[in-house]
């Protein structure tokens, strides 16, 4: 089980979720290994970091990001480590009136878990190479 908190915003409008995901590993044979990460829980995050944070129950919220996930794929080769992600991302419809500003910081939360992801491997990766 992994929890992931995630931000993101535009125009003054930002949401804070908290992604709560299972992640399964298959090892193929030894140059090869991949991983599914499923979310099981999403909920935003209001007043995050503040003594009154709240989590909003599940489907009550503001719907950026509903169900999350992503797969990727490890490959070892002669020059190093090759690694693939692809993600999937569902929200919920927006407001007619209010889409314009709310689907691209819906579509943005799924890139935004991924790249966050990739940095902390790489940083892991960099720092067992190094011996730490």
């Amino acid at each position: 089980m992994v929890l992931m908190r995630v931000k993101d915003g535009d125009a003054g409008i930002s949401a804070i979720l908290d992604v709560r995901s299972t992640v399964r590993y298959v090892f193929p044979d030894s140059g090869h290994a991949f991983t599914v990460s499923n979310s099981e829980e999403i909920r935003e995050v209001r007043r995050a970091g503040t003594s009154d944070e709240a989590l909003l129950p599940p489907g009550r919220d503001s719907g950026y990001l509903w169900r999350a996930d992503v797969f990727t794929a490890f490959a070892q080769t002669p020059d190093g480590l090759y690694v693939e992600t692809e993600s999937l991302g569902l929200s919920r419809p927006c407001p007619p009136m209010l889409g314009w500003l709310i689907s691209p910081i819906a579509r943005r939360f799924g890139r935004k878990s991924v790249v966050v992801s990739l940095e902390q491997f790489e940083a892991a990766a960099v720092a067992a190479a190094r011996g730490q």
